[in-house]
């Protein structure tokens, strides 16, 4: 998309207010046009920018809370493994506590039949 630039007026004004002959205020008419048609940014290309950066910014947030939803659930099943682990270790250290009690009382019943 291209700006407005009313090239001939700005040739007559450099030819009748700047000194400039016919051909040399064209050329220069026509070298700042070509260069304004280049660098220059008009309101539809910002307008269309925005549009694209919108709409990846939606696909990003989209795949943020895809990847948040998968590492809740991958953080759930963690956890629940781990309880699963802790409850097994103590079911192990309960059972351990219970055969060291027993053999305790044991080696006491013995010393006691030998006294």
């Amino acid at each position: 998309m291209s700006v407005a630039f009313d090239t001939l007026r700005a040739a007559r004004k450099l030819r009748d207010e700047g000194g400039f002959d016919e051909r040399q205020a064209a050329t220069l008419v026509d070298i700042f046009a070509e260069g304004m048609t280049e660098t220059l940014v008009t309101k539809a290309d910002l307008e269309k920018t925005e549009a694209s950066l919108r709409a990846e910014i939606d696909t990003l947030r989209g795949d943020l809370e895809k990847t948040e939803a998968s590492l809740r659930a991958d953080l759930e099943k963690t956890e629940e493994r781990l309880e699963g682990k802790m409850r097994e270790l103590e079911q192990r250290m309960t059972i351990r506590l219970g055969a060291m009690m027993v053999a305790a009382v044991a080696l006491i019943v013995a010393l006691i039949k030998l006294v």
